[in-house]
């Protein structure tokens, strides 16, 4: 059985749950998570400040390592959210998404399933998450849902959905929060959840090959400055388009959460810094609560180990 956790809230006040394959009350008697743990991660659940929020919950990865791990069963801290209570419709119908055992990212949140978890965070809809190694990706059980053996999947009664613009427009499309109600705003946003995806995208992708896979490849340093120049061949268009206003086209949409989902993986190659209200845009990103929600829930399973 797969062991599942989150955070729930209970009269507006979020706290830390644990589910296992034995009942809570077992469990503490078989050596539950510390109760200083439930502590720690909800002050950083409630940090609105994103490197706060991390140093508040890097200590607790070394407790989750050491101390939840006990005979018959395994604890697996993870914090998302439950908003309200659910109703018997919501609850029967349980979303449940896909996520790496341990992201190749260490945490950086750069792993797909984050831009999910992003989504189900602004829309308020609790959800449960699978985790799955490679070797299960790949597994008659997960091809079944996803034919490439990829993540994150998404599974709702019997919906099951992969590619992550797909599942984020599901998304968008069922729940008020990530699209305009105005027909045209609407259009507008989807738009640019298509562009994110397959304009700006596609580049900085073809950046990250060159730089890990081709960085000891003899014609690596002639590449590597063409496949620059193509993200920012992007970047310009898109820093004229965004100029000085918050979001792409007025608030923010599914859009802009996949936008600042896409420019985050240039965070490391320094390209970003570039472009000063890009920059200031992803920080925006970043800042909102239900990105530190859906961040903080994949830093808790992935976050590098400290000695």
């Amino acid at each position: 059985m797969n062991p599942k956790s989150g955070l729930t809230e209970i009269g507006g006040r979020p706290s830390v749950y644990f589910q296992g394959a034995r009942s809570p009350k077992r469990a503490m008697e078989q050596g539950s998570p510390p109760r200083g743990l439930a502590e720690i991660a909800t002050r950083a659940i409630t940090t609105f400040d994103p490197k706060r929020a991390f140093a508040i919950l890097r200590p607790a990865m070394k407790i989750v390592q050491d101390r939840c791990r006990f005979p018959g069963g395994s604890f697996v801290v993870t914090i998302g959210s439950r908003r309200n209570s659910p109703s018997k419709e919501t609850d029967a119908m349980t979303i449940t998404i896909t996520a790496f055992e341990r992201s190749p990212d260490g945490g950086k949140g750069l792993a797909r399933d984050t831009r999910v978890r992003w989504a189900l965070e602004e829309v308020g809809q609790p959800y449960e998450v699978r985790l799955v190694s490679f070797a299960e990706m790949k597994a008659p059980d997960h091809l079944a849902i996803h034919p490439f053996g990829q993540i994150p999947t998404y599974e709702e009664g019997s919906l099951s959905l992969f590619e992550t613009g797909s599942i984020v427009f599901h998304l968008a499309e069922q729940h008020a929060g990530l699209l305009p109600k105005d027909r045209d705003a609407r259009a507008r946003a989807i738009t640019w959840m298509f562009a994110a995806l397959n304009t700006v995208e596609p580049p900085i992708l073809e950046l990250t090959t060159a730089k890990i896979f081709e960085g000891d490849k003899p014609w690596s340093e002639e590449r590597l400055p063409l496949v620059k120049d193509r993200v920012r061949a992007r970047l310009d268009k898109l820093s004229a388009h965004l100029g000085v206003a918050d979001w792409l086209d007025g608030a923010f949409s599914a859009g802009d959460l996949l936008m600042v989902s896409v420019l985050l993986r240039l965070r490391m190659s320094g390209i970003l810094d570039e472009y000063q209200n890009l920059a200031a845009y992803v920080a925006r990103g970043e800042a909102r609560p239900a990105y530190i929600r859906a961040f903080a829930a994949q830093f808790a399973i992935n976050a590098p180990s400290s000695s």
